[in-house]
């Protein structure tokens, strides 16, 4: 059985297309994990205030805020691929190097070069080919569709499986003369 973004059918068929979310469909889940933070924000600040007129706790309570606001994203990313807003809009963040979710340092790092760079980070989604955001290019990853069959044609940019076949041969080494004729064999060139 294949796995999401592994760039296989699971059988002898060609690769399949990976499908990259577009700009829209990235700000849509921004914005959906926007009324997450601002939802735990206000549960958070009831909660304070009403602890706060029993036992002067209302400092636990922005903690587990900021808490909140820097580990949400981080262990949403990696341990289940994304957010809510990323499951909701039918996304998920997918490490270039191993198909699967990134590091919770990855994620770390990613939060950290959105709220950096801001709206400017999601500038280069115009420009890769890939849709990468700068906090993408920096953890290696990308953006793609969770479900193909969910997704509408304006939710994605669909480009072939960069993964080589399963079954390719395994590449000569020290001689110049077989590693190019090996690339070219495979497709290279």
């Amino acid at each position: 059985m294949s796995e999401p973004g592994d760039g296989t059918t699971g059988g002898d068929a060609e690769p399949v297309s990976v499908l990259y979310a577009s700009l829209l469909r990235r700000f849509q889940a921004v914005i959906f994990d926007s009324v997450v933070y601002v939802a735990v924000w206000f549960l958070a600040m009831v909660l304070g205030t009403a602890a706060a007129s029993v036992a002067p706790i209302g400092g636990v309570f922005l903690i587990l805020w900021v808490g909140f606001v820097l580990l949400y994203e981080p262990v949403s990313v990696s341990r289940f691929g994304g957010t809510l807003g990323h499951r909701f809009t039918n996304l998920r963040v997918v490490s270039n190097q191993t198909g699967g979710s990134i590091s919770f340092g990855a994620a770390l790092v990613r939060l950290l070069i959105k709220w950096f760079f801001g709206w400017l980070s999601f500038a280069l989604i115009l420009f890769t080919r890939r849709r990468q955001a700068l906090h993408d290019l920096w953890t290696l990853s990308t953006v793609q569709i969770r479900d193909a069959e969910a997704a509408q044609p304006h939710h994605f940019v669909a480009l072939p499986s960069e993964q080589p076949p399963k079954d390719v041969a395994k590449k000569p080494s020290n001689n110049e003369a077989a590693d190019y004729e090996w690339f070219k064999r495979d497709g290279g060139g």
